[in-house]
């Protein structure tokens, strides 16, 4: 009986596992002016301000730059991903030819210096959308 016991056990906390891993983590730029590439590094940080060292952001992972970021240039590398992205007190800007897959919203913060590049979306149900917070006078392509 307690081997039945710990086995069960053990099978739940793998199948809770793979439930939280599939519905992502949360992501913030710490990595000062850099690439966004599959180089883990200390660029991601699980909390605003956070000391670097997070796994790469992945397709269900919300992904924030915020004032804790800093004024950098992030340049997109090939293969970025992530669910939602927020700017949203960014005061930096993100460059790059290579476009990015989005499967969920996107967020222009008010004090960006710029956002160029292509962005995707890819997405198979639901409404997605994107907030430009005062853009009206920089450069933003999509």
């Amino acid at each position: 009986m307690k081997k039945l016991f710990i086995t069960l056990s053990f099978l739940i906390l793998i199948i809770l596992g793979s439930v939280i891993n599939a519905i992502g983590a949360n992501r913030y730029w710490v990595g000062g002016t850099d690439s966004w590439d599959a180089t883990p590094g200390l660029k991601w940080s699980t909390i605003s301000g956070g000391t670097g060292g997070a796994a790469v952001p992945t397709s269900t992972d919300d992904v924030f730059f915020d004032l804790n970021s800093g004024s950098v240039t992030v340049t997109r590398g090939a293969g970025a991903c992530c669910n939602n992205l927020d700017f949203t007190g960014f005061t930096g800007s993100m460059i790059g030819t290579d476009g990015m897959v989005n499967y969920g919203n996107l967020i222009l913060g008010s004090g960006m210096t710029g956002f160029n590049g292509l962005c995707a979306w890819a997405h198979t149900s639901g409404t997605r959308t994107i907030t430009s917070k005062r853009h009206n006078n920089k450069r933003i392509y999509f």
